[in-house]
């Protein structure tokens, strides 16, 4: 088998023009692989497939790439296939994860394939073509998922024993190092082709999508990891805020991918992804050489894998560092490495925490009395926000209605030589003001009201409540009777005389106040003081609102009423 290509840098030959083309403008590939990198051309390969035998053989031409866009294939022998990762994969001839045809040779014959490469991209993928027969493609499939089912399930064994760790132990360490494991795991099982073959064979866009996104959050997992365990907020501050910039602007670059903007995967993607790995591996040799040990030794030998990794894929398939292995293999035995090595460094953790957990139980029994100490003062303090939450208005800040049946119920059966009273304080017209400016308006309304009521009830050492909707109460305390009204009469006065700020214009809220007084030895039931007062309330809005009447006389105590 001979492979040969030709560029189509105007994107527009079809097949019979290629046909036609002599050898001579074909350009041979040395060893089989095509590496085009980065180029908005078309390719085209020309496979020559000689049979020498006096017999008809079958032969089966594989493209070894799960991640090139479009593969199509033109052939007198075995027909025309378009494949690919754009294409759905149940158009390819043979259910492979790798596009493969099978060519049938006559006795001593020589036939061309015609193969064209497009890409969306802008980015050809590393592409190997290989002949096998029937007989060592089934061997080489063989070989290729016993490899691959090794790589997952060795990943699959470490993901269910740091989820294992995680769960019993809650430390940050092992939960990175799972959500690293278990997005290694998925973004493999996409790069591989595997996805595609048995969870999405109709829908290539989402492959992509699988493929872009794994991809991304494989980089963040592993930079989370790395950042917990390298302690890089404390030891390298600076560096932190580069690694959140690089992580950020990949973010972006992730966004340009998914939304079909060229070349953003192999300009912005994966070049950020090498930067902050290398940023991270940095890390760990200053680590290294400034906290010399064991354990950050074991981290520096291992991180740099997965660098390693991408970067030899990248460049072997731009063309930079050929190299005649499969990068795909070379991939899964690093990545392999990398995981087996942090294994045995969360092992070594795993048993440092449990050492150190026996030692602490030795000698420890004062701090844990110092910490159930502190804790309860935690839960004592707690259970008193708790309290208060429990008897305020969460919206107004003001005491709730919970408080305000409590202090109620005080006021029945409290014994004072000073004259009190219930105060009832409704809002006019607060339905016409959601109606009109919208519910937004209306909480700031409540809230605007609430502020001036309190500070009007405060100046008067009495209590502030909101009981519902646009209704508060206060219980207020004076000499006399009159001196209760007077404080009314400020409360009502200073509301209307304070209006709410709007974006043009601003907003004059009124009230209605009725009020119950309680004479000193006068004993009444909290129902008939509420009932009395919410009478008086009602009066109040019967006459025209924005007024106060106390309970038992009708009288109207405004001086002169202010219009809302």
């Amino acid at each position: 088998m001979e492979v040969f290509y030709f560029e189509d840098s105007g994107r527009d030959l079809a097949v019979y023009d290629i046909a036609r083309m002599n050898l001579a403008q074909w350009q041979l590939l040395p060893d089989d692989t095509a590496r085009f990198g980065i180029s908005n051309s078309t390719y085209w390969l020309k496979v020559v497939v000689t049979n020498q035998s006096e017999h008809s053989r079958s032969r089966l031409l594989e493209f070894s790439s799960t991640t090139q866009d479009y593969i199509e294939v033109y052939s007198e022998l075995a027909g025309h296939y378009k494949m690919g990762d754009r294409v759905p994969f149940d158009e390819r001839p043979l259910q492979s994860i790798t596009p493969t045809i099978e060519l049938t040779l006559p006795p001593l014959s020589s036939t061309d394939v015609w193969v064209k490469l497009n890409t969306e991209g802008g980015f050809f993928e590393l592409l190997p073509v290989k002949l096998h027969t029937k007989e060592e493609w089934a061997q080489h499939q063989l070989e290729r998922n016993f490899l691959f089912g090794m790589f997952f399930g060795s990943l699959a064994i470490m993901l269910v024993y740091g989820l294992t760790l995680s769960i019993v132990l809650k430390n940050t360490n092992f939960i990175t190092y799972s959500a690293y494991l278990f997005t290694a795991l998925l973004c493999t099982f996409f790069y591989y082709g595997f996805g595609f073959r048995w969870l999405w064979p109709e829908w290539p866009t989402l492959n992509f999508w699988a493929l872009q996104i794994s991809y991304t959050a494989l980089i963040l997992a592993s930079s989370l990891f790395a950042e917990r365990f390298l302690n890089i907020r404390q030891h390298f501050p600076v560096l932190r805020s580069v690694l959140q910039l690089l992580i950020g602007l990949m973010l972006v670059s992730l966004v340009l991918t998914l939304s079909g903007v060229h070349l953003a995967t192999m300009a912005m993607l994966i070049p950020l992804s090498m930067q902050i790995l290398a940023l991270l591996s940095g890390c760990a040799v200053v680590t290294a050489w400034r906290l010399p040990g064991w354990t950050n030794l074991l981290f520096l030998l291992a991180w740099p894998c997965l660098l390693i990794c991408i970067g030899l894929s990248f460049a072997n398939a731009l063309g930079w560092v050929p190299i005649a292995l499969d990068t795909k293999y070379l991939l899964s035995g690093l990545f392999t490495v990398e995981m087996q090595l942090l294994g045995i460094l969360i092992s070594k953790q795993f048993y440092q925490l449990r050492n150190d957990l026996v030692s602490a139980r030795s000698d420890s029994s004062r701090q844990m009395n110092l910490e159930v100490m502190a804790r309860n003062k935690e839960l004592e303090v707690l259970n008193q926000k708790l309290k208060e939450q429990a008897y305020c208005d969460a919206m107004t800040g003001l005491k709730n209605r919970r408080s305000f049946r409590y202090a109620l119920d005080k006021l029945e059966i409290e014994v004072s030589g000073q004259t009190r009273a219930l105060v009832l304080i409704d809002l006019d017209h607060f339905k016409s003001i959601n109606d009109r400016f919208g519910h937004q308006v209306g909480d700031r309304a409540l809230k605007h009201a609430a502020k001036i009521i309190d500070q009007s009830v405060s100046l008067v050492h009495g209590q502030c409540f909101r009981v519902g909707g646009e209704e508060f109460a206060a219980m207020l305390t004076a000499p006399d009777q009159p001196g209760l009204v007077a404080q009314c009469e400020m409360i009502r006065h200073k509301l209307a005389q304070t209006p709410m700020p709007l974006e043009s214009g601003s907003l004059h809220i009124t009230a209605s106040i009725g009020i119950k007084t309680v004479d000193p030895g006068q004993f009444e039931s909290s129902r008939q003081i509420y009932q009395q007062a919410d009478t008086a309330l009602y009066q109040a809005k019967r006459q025209g609102r924005n007024r106060v009447c106390e309970a038992g006389l009708g009288n109207d105590f405004a001086e002169s009423p202010i219009p809302a």
